[in-house]
């Protein structure tokens, strides 16, 4: 009976002190400790969470609505959705921001002015000074220097709207110009060694068959949909497709022409 007790005493223990412990777990640069709960059919962050890449490499990050964000070594983002709007903050750093279409307006505010996108692929970089640049790669954008007016009707002098290819800084509330990309601009800077989560497959192989030389395909259109998390090198297809398959137990059929994962 003292032996029984003593269990008992141990295991509710162990029950109140198991939350604690899964709250001093790592999660990869990711702080859950501002969880999201579902509410009806909507899905809230209540304060948002933080994302942030080491000094190492470079981290994309599937977001709740189906966007991805990569953020270059060292820097850090925001992230807060609500059922009527999506909001990053670019706290350090420079991202890339591939935003999916839900119908919510997307929004990335730096150094006090934002950058509003719907359904599109744009480079938002903050330096330590607080100057910020944007290079909008797809789609269009809309930047304003500084926090949005009062009113509903926008100075157009303070609205910057961006074409594929243009870049634009601002800087104190004020913008400094647009320009074709420049060679700074690199938009190549996250094509190279990746550390991915939860992104999926479909959107890797996008990534990977960037440019020249044959794709990496897949034999069953189900498999892109498989999630995916993991450091990848997105500059050599044959190792990409190799490293995939072992990761989901598929294989790999490799032809002149095309690359192709298969069950």
């Amino acid at each position: 009976m003292a032996a029984a007790a003593a269990l008992t005493v141990v295991a509710l223990a162990l029950i109140l002190l198991l939350p604690k412990f899964q709250q001093s777990l790592p999660s990869a640069g990711i702080d859950r400790s501002r969880t999201a709960v579902a509410v009806g059919a909507s899905r809230i962050v209540a304060q948002g969470r933080r994302i942030a890449a080491p000094a190492t490499s470079i981290n994309a990050v599937g977001l709740e609505d189906g966007s991805v964000v990569t953020l270059d070594s060292a820097s850090a983002v925001q992230v807060a959705f609500a059922h009527d709007a999506r909001h990053v903050t670019l706290l350090r750093g420079r991202a890339r921001f591939e935003v999916a279409h839900d119908g919510r307006p997307f929004t990335v505010f730096a150094g006090g002015g934002s950058v509003t996108a719907r359904g599109t692929i744009f480079d938002v970089a903050l330096s330590p000074q607080g100057r910020v640049a944007v290079i909008l790669i797809r789609g269009s954008v809309d930047v304003v220097p500084s926090a949005a007016p009062t009113s509903p009707r926008r100075d157009p002098v303070l609205v910057r709207r961006l074409a594929p290819g243009e870049t634009t800084d601002y800087v104190s509330g004020t913008l400094l110009g647009a320009s074709a990309a420049t060679p700074a601009a690199d938009p190549q800077w996250s094509d190279h060694a990746v550390d991915f989560d939860n992104v999926s497959l479909r959107y890797l192989l996008e990534r990977g068959n960037q440019g020249a030389g044959p794709p990496i395909t897949v034999s069953d259109p189900a498999l892109q949909q498989l999630r995916v998390s993991g450091r990848f090198d997105l500059t050599d297809r044959k190792r990409l497709a190799r490293n995939l398959a072992t990761l989901f137990d598929l294989h790999v059929d490799m032809r002149r022409n095309a690359i192709e994962i298969r069950r």
